[in-house]
């Protein structure tokens, strides 16, 4: 899918969702959005990376690094949502 394509998806998908579940649904299609969207040599993406069992990322992704690995948890918050207040405190 071309770059203004994937734009024009994942726009919709943002404007017409109350939950993450549709983005994250989306993101599953297209991996590679995560893999580049956070910089770096992208390596792999896990979509619902487990922590035991009560918790759970929506994506891992993992990069290898000079002889080592770069490991970024994304954790995806309702599109219509308030990541910080009015004074500037992250959400709860």
């Amino acid at each position: 899918m071309q770059v203004m394509s994937l734009a024009k998806s994942l726009t919709s998908v943002l404007a017409n969702s109350d939950t993450e579940r549709p983005v994250c649904a989306w993101l599953k299609r297209n991996p590679l959005v995560v893999s580049h969207g956070l910089g770096g040599f992208p390596y792999y993406v896990v979509a619902e990376f487990p922590f035991g069992s009560e918790f759970r990322a929506d994506f891992v992704r993992l990069c290898p690094s000079s002889g080592a690995w770069d490991v970024d948890f994304v954790e995806l918050e309702p599109p219509g949502s308030d990541l910080f207040t009015k004074q500037g405190v992250p959400a709860k």
